[in-house]
């Protein structure tokens, strides 16, 4: 995974919103009387390789299991009836209608990133596991119940691999199910050991100075 700033996230997302504002542009009528009817459609090489370098780029900046990417991927860009029916206008209509919620989406993206939240979660091991928030294993060892798990997934999706950070202490099992997670780790009962590494992230983040 990528270590991007937030101006590289930024850069990534606003040029894909770009490709989408040339195309409109070149809709309007001086554009069509200096250079035709334009013939972008869902089959169009453009088209297909905007779409293939927004879903890597959202994969980049989010996450490949980021809710963000699975949102893109349901937006559609043809109707089957009207591509059964051979009706061309219903279908540059779908088309465009498909775009318009593709920008869409990718200025939200752009507005949560420039928001800049950032989730810190704690995921420490407990002396009586049944009581305070984790699961013993039948190793010993110890792990966060599957809600923390879960709550650490969400905000990954929402917020990028990059804001979501984990303070796990040294004795807790890994996230195995939740992919790409990256951590830091502190012995026990010296959380402040995380602190160094955590600033130089929330900089990194653009959060602090």
């Amino acid at each position: 995974m990528p270590n991007l700033t937030k101006e590289d996230k930024l850069s990534i997302l606003k040029r894909l919103v770009k490709r989408i504002k040339n195309w409109r542009s070149q809709k309007s009528l001086p554009m069509i009387f200096l250079m035709g009817t334009p013939n972008f459609s869902e089959s169009s090489p453009e088209f297909q390789q905007w779409l293939k370098d927004t879903n890597e780029g959202i994969s980049v900046v989010f996450g490949r299991y980021s809710h963000w990417l699975a949102e893109f991927n349901d937006i559609r860009y043809s109707e089957t009836m009207s591509v059964l029916l051979g009706d061309h206008k219903a279908r540059e209509i779908n088309f465009w209608k498909g775009l318009d919620a593709a920008q869409s989406l990718l200025e939200s993206m752009i507005e949560d990133i420039e928001a800049d939240r950032v989730a810190v979660i704690e995921g420490v091991p407990s002396k009586k596991p049944d009581s305070t928030g984790e699961d013993e294993t039948a190793s010993g060892s110890v792990r966060a119940r599957q809600n923390v798990v879960h709550e650490i997934g969400l905000f990954q999706s929402r917020l990028g691999f990059n804001k979501a950070i984990l303070l796990k202490q040294l004795g807790v099992e890994d996230f195995t199910n939740v992919d790409g997670l990256q951590y830091i780790s502190f012995a026990e009962d010296r959380i402040e050991q995380a602190f160094p590494e955590l600033i130089r992230a929330l900089k990194r983040e653009g959060l602090l100075l």
